[in-house]
């Protein structure tokens, strides 16, 4: 990863540093994204880091990309700078610069990011906040879009049990035409807003709260409000985790007639964990997009909309051996549509580091649209079909081969040193545990060659480690989704030292693909199947995930610069993708974040002939 902002600079490719000064880290990288075979944009660039053991911290990179697909080529400077102005109280800026020439748009593009971050802790620490404010040009990198972002998380606590919470997170994306200068072609705004009361019992966390949303896009204003609860409990000598929400509330569209207004939705999600055992559910109720509430008022069925998958992780006497199972289960009514997935994979370690691995994925679906056309108020439209029920059943088979191979480091006097390890649930974000954080069993922790799996207390230990820097990879056998490691990918050791391993929640992004579709193609089909389009987050590593019917999308995604691809490969030469790869930062204070992927259909040319004139 390039550790640059606004170009895809991830990928493969080499990376080094070179610490010049306790203070003072320079190093150099080069990239090619995505992969040595689809040579389509190659980064490289210089960064440099300035470490003091005062209160100032500073990370500067230079960084250069060409794009061979998209004809750009593209140069931005950054740096982020953070200051700690007191005891608890840390203020951190970043400023960014690029200039794009395009061989497709006008001329050379100058575009540059700002954004500034507040963290403190006052009131005798009873109150923590912390402020983030970001904007991006447009044309900024190899993006066409005009970023704006705000986001607030302030607590108060009232007493040792209870706490005050306000969260607000404000989005506005406007998309640009690259070939028109200061056209407008989208604006997306999304504005949340949280109040909750936190409430610590001896049966687990409750979280009564009120909610607000703001949500704009092309044709479509939406106001919602209602009521939020949240529940969790964790049993740590038990190892059982459990956590459900359920929201509900009324919604207002602005924009479109009084028969859709103050239409009711709610949503119920749970996950339950018994040691290596997973339940996840969800359920939603209501039209939560424009095709939904317009398809829902045109008598079709209310939309419902349930999940559920259940993973489970089998650990044999022979401890070579493990068995993970996946089983997933999808209903949506509107479509009379069942969907069944299972995923089972057997790993085997071998005592020189190899993992070896057989899976198989089976894939169930069925659909019965006539059902739910047979009642459609057709002035709105909608045509009948007489489609009856469809099925399919996919399988596919596979085996993975990993070895990781790590390079000791020459050259250093060997002295021996104890290195304690602690692996905990880091839930007020400090890096260090404390008494009311639970600790986490069953953490693999790899430091150089050496590895070692936390016991029931999240605790082990490594005996006489050799004086250098090593690699950490953190390996969770049953953590729960949506929590990841928050460690560097190295650590130096100088002397005896306690080694932490705080997870964090990982950042909600979710999001939607929209498709703009021609007039006459609405008139012919008014539904539009937008499933198992692939979405990638890339930074280093890839993670993917797929839209739903509707084209809404998330996953779960640690801290880190990310640059989000929808799977162009779907389109075909009568589509186009308004903006792809697009870039993302994800911070601790920032809590989630929502995308969009807009995709135009290009408008027929319809010659109308008159006869008997």
């Amino acid at each position: 990863n390039g550790r640059t902002v606004g170009l895809p600079a991830a990928g493969k490719g080499i990376t080094g540093s070179y610490q010049l000064h306790p203070f003072h880290r320079v190093g150099a990288f080069y990239t090619i994204n995505p992969n040595l075979s689809q040579d389509r944009a190659r980064s490289y660039g210089l960064f440099h880091d300035f470490m003091g053991n005062g209160n100032l911290r500073v990370a500067s990179t230079l960084s250069y990309s060409s794009d061979s697909r998209l004809g750009r080529n593209s140069v931005v400077a950054s740096s982020r700078a953070s200051y700690r102005v007191a005891r608890g109280q840390n203020v951190s800026i970043l400023g960014a610069f690029s200039n794009t020439n395009s061989s497709t748009a006008i001329g050379d593009r100058n575009g540059y990011m700002v954004g500034a971050t507040y963290s403190g802790v006052m009131v005798n620490q009873r109150l923590r906040t912390a402020i983030t404010g970001r904007h991006t040009s447009p044309f900024f990198g190899l993006s066409s879009a005009q970023l704006t972002s705000f986001y607030n998380r302030t607590n108060f606590r009232l007493d040792d049990k209870t706490e005050l919470n306000l969260l607000n997170n404000y989005n506005d994306n406007r998309r640009f035409d690259r070939f028109v200068p200061d056209s407008i072609t989208g604006q997306f705004v999304n504005f949340t807003n949280r109040l909750n009361v936190s409430r610590r019992t001896s049966i687990g966390l409750f979280q009564p709260g009120l909610y607000y949303d703001i949500q704009e896009q092309p044709l479509w204003t939406n106001h919602s409000r209602g009521l939020i609860l949240n529940y969790n409990q964790f049993d740590m000598q038990k190892n059982i985790l459990f956590t459900t929400t359920i929201q509900a509330g009324y919604n207002n569209p602005k924009n479109l007639a009084e028969e859709f207004k103050e239409y009711f939705t709610a949503r119920w999600s749970m996950l339950l964990r018994v040691r290596t055992l997973t339940l996840n559910m969800r359920y939603n109720y209501g039209p939560n997009n424009p095709l939904m509430l317009t398809t829902a008022f045109a008598r079709f069925a209310y939309p419902k909309q349930f999940r559920g998958s259940l993973q489970y992780q089998h650990l044999f006497r022979n401890t070579r051996f493990v068995l993970q199972s996946n089983l997933t289960y999808a209903y949506n009514n509107q479509l009379q549509n069942h969907s069944v997935t299972a995923f089972p994979e057997l790993f085997y370690f071998s005592e020189s580091g190899w993992r070896f691995s057989v899976n198989a994925n089976l894939i169930y679906n069925t659909t019965n649209i006539s059902a739910v056309t047979e009642d459609l108020n057709q002035n709105l439209g909608f045509q009948r079909t007489s489609t009856g029920p469809v099925s399919n059943f996919n399988s596919r088979f596979g085996v993975t081969v990993r070895k990781e191979i790590g390079i000791p480091i020459p050259f250093t006097e060997q002295t021996n040193h104890d290195i304690e390890i602690v692996a905990f649930y880091d839930l007020d974000g400090n890096g260090v545990q404390n008494n009311d954080e639970p600790l986490i069993e069953n953490v693999v922790v790899r430091l150089g060659k050496e590895e070692v799996m936390t016991d029931i207390e999240g605790q082990a230990a490594l005996k006489n480690m050799g004086l250098g820097r090593f690699g950490l990879t953190i390996i969770p056998l049953d953590a729960p989704k949506g929590w990841f490691p928050q460690v560097p990918d190295s650590v130096d050791v100088m002397d005896d030292m306690v080694l932490n391993i705080p997870f964090v929640r990982g950042i909600k992004v979710s999001g939607q693909v929209i498709i703009d579709l021609d007039q006459r193609t609405v008139a012919e089909d008014e539904r539009f199947d937008l499933t198992n389009i692939k979405i990638t987050a890339t930074n280093g590593k890839a993670y993917h995930t797929l839209t739903d019917f509707d084209g809404n999308f998330e996953f779960y995604l640690p801290n880190g610069d990310y640059t989000l691809t929808l799977d162009e490969n779907i389109l075909t030469e009568k589509y186009r993708l308004l903006q792809n790869n697009i870039p993302v930062t994800l911070a601790n204070d920032l809590e989630s974040m929502f995308v969009t992927f807009y995709i135009i259909e290009k408008r027929r040319k319809v010659n109308i002939k008159k006869f008997g004139q």
